[in-house]
């Protein structure tokens, strides 16, 4: 049983360093279709919806997105005339920021801290009929490593009815290289575009681990 002990820790350990990356590891693409996507996992560090070069804010799903123009250019009507319903979650999908013709960008995402695991998703809509088959490319990097791609659809549907786009979500633990820098790259036409960002400070997988590590022992000494 003791071996049995060792070999776990040394297991959850392994995993545990497996997942501090300084890249971001991606969940599959969703198509957007309520307020309930907007995602409250953990503790929020920042949410931004971007294009809104005017400063209005949204708050969808209890979370406040703060209207800003990160990347320069701004862009509206990409619900193109479409509503969901909810005031909010049209302004927050609506606006877009883009790269002033520019393919590839990195986004940058502030320092966060050390060792710490962090939850980002990113939004991308765009309903204009003559723009319909856009999708935006997400990655990351960190200036040595580049990490795994996303593909998001801005009208998966090709129509104005829901879904309004997809958004996809991803994890990344920050180590010595720093936060990774979020990446945008347009597939098939030549301007980045984000719609929405927000990051999340989430459990960190160590943590994780240590609690199973600590609830097998006890089972172990319950054994003896």
């Amino acid at each position: 049983m003791k071996n049995l002990l060792i070999a776990t820790s040394f297991g959850l350990l392994a995993l545990s360093n497996e997942t501090e990356a300084a890249v971001i590891t991606w969940g599959s693409a969703q198509n957007t279709t309520a307020t309930t996507d907007i995602s409250t996992n953990g503790s929020l560090v920042f949410a931004r919806a971007e294009g809104n070069s005017g400063g209005a804010s949204a708050t969808v799903n209890g979370v406040t997105f703060a209207g800003t123009n990160t990347l320069g250019g701004a862009t509206g009507g990409m619900l193109s005339g479409a509503t969901t319903g909810n005031p909010d979650f049209d302004l927050l999908l609506t606006n877009i920021t883009s790269g002033g013709g520019a393919g590839l960008i990195n986004y940058d995402l502030g320092d966060l801290a050390i060792g710490k695991t962090y939850e980002i998703q990113v939004f991308f809509t765009d309903q204009r009929t003559s723009f319909n088959n856009r999708v935006m490319q997400f990655a990351s990097t960190d200036g040595t490593h580049t990490g795994a791609t996303v593909n998001v659809a801005g009208d998966p549907n090709q129509d104005t009815s829901s879904p309004w786009g997809q958004y996809a979500i991803g994890t990344f633990t920050v180590d010595a290289d720093g936060t990774p820098d979020l990446t945008l790259d347009p597939d098939g036409f030549g301007n980045s575009h984000l719609t929405a960002i927000q990051v999340r400070s989430i459990p960190e997988p160590s943590s994780a681990a240590l609690i199973g590590l600590g609830g097998l022992s006890l089972i172990l000494r319950r054994r003896k």
